[in-house]
């Protein structure tokens, strides 16, 4: 554009927006020398902690590139790539005690658990080679460890354990059988007991007991071996009560106070009024 060109506002609104996305599509593409550079200095932090402790000193390396290092890490379109380039290895490596038995401090191990959440792509074969995976069950399992690392934790290690047992999570998959067993592992076994005193209760009742077709309290074995009753897919309908109730509370109505007057005596009332009225008046 030549200098003293005449610019309209709206020309350089266009502008500024042009270059503002090229901007943006600029920081959006991931960079080739970023993943394993930061990699890298992660795993010379690691180094040189070893070293710090060694030496007597305080491992601070580690604490000081946390910060800049987890917001790298948290970028969504750079997760495969992080995961390639053996991400899973160096977090192994922070997360994993000293030599002398003592573990990385809680912020680290709350910054890498909290990361991890956000990776779903981590499959079988990426826990294999890097050994996170036993890192994170013996978090899990540490009595020492924090409430909340502890439950990360075992979120992770529940996540990965359907990849790795090929155990699904999508219901619309499952048969009703397959349904019916997983919801019976979810119920207390105070709960079955107290479900099957009551089903027995109900088969001896006048009234007949109308079961839903997806009871999940209710195995195959308990349904092959019961008589046969009535089903329907709605709720049973309440059955009128036939008990009498004898004792009642008294009516306060009952009462003879000033407010519970027959009307007759109330117009009484209201006759001598008018009369003395009207005699005071002499009329």
């Amino acid at each position: 554009m030549a200098s003293g060109e005449f610019v309209s506002d709206f020309d350089a609104m266009l502008s500024r927006k042009k270059q503002n996305r090229k901007r943006a599509v600029q920081s959006a593409t991931p960079s080739v020398d970023e993943v394993p550079n930061l990699l890298a200095q992660m795993m010379e932090a690691a180094i040189e902690d070893q070293k710090l402790l060694h030496a007597g000193q305080l491992p601070t390396q580690k604490l000081l590139l946390l910060d800049s290092a987890i917001s790298k890490l948290m970028k969504r379109n750079l997760q495969q790539l992080y995961l390639e380039h053996g991400l899973l290895s160096v977090l192994t490596v922070w997360l994993s005690p000293s030599s002398n038995g003592h573990p990385p401090p809680f912020q680290i191990r709350e910054a890498i658990l909290t990361v991890l959440q956000l990776y779903d792509c981590i499959r079988k074969n990426h826990l294999k080679e890097s050994g996170l995976g036993k890192q994170i069950y013996r978090l899990a399992k540490d009595p020492q460890e924090l409430r909340k690392n502890r439950k990360l934790a075992r979120t992770l290690v529940t996540k990965w354990a359907r990849d790795i047992f090929g155990i699904s999570v999508d219901y619309r998959s499952m048969s009703r059988a397959e349904r019916l067993e997983h919801d019976m592992k979810a119920v207390p076994g105070q709960l079955k007991k107290v479900k099957k005193e009551q089903h027995m209760t109900d088969l001896t009742m006048k009234t007949p007991f109308v079961r839903l077709i997806d009871d999940p309290f209710v195995t195959d074995q308990e349904t092959s071996n019961d008589p046969p009753v009535a089903t329907t897919i709605r709720a049973r309908v309440p059955m009128v009560s036939t008990k009498e109730y004898i004792i009642r509370p008294a009516s306060k109505l009952a009462d003879e106070g000033p407010h519970h007057q027959s009307m007759a005596t109330v117009m009484g009332r209201c006759d001598r009024m008018i009369r003395n009225y009207n005699k005071k008046r002499g009329t």
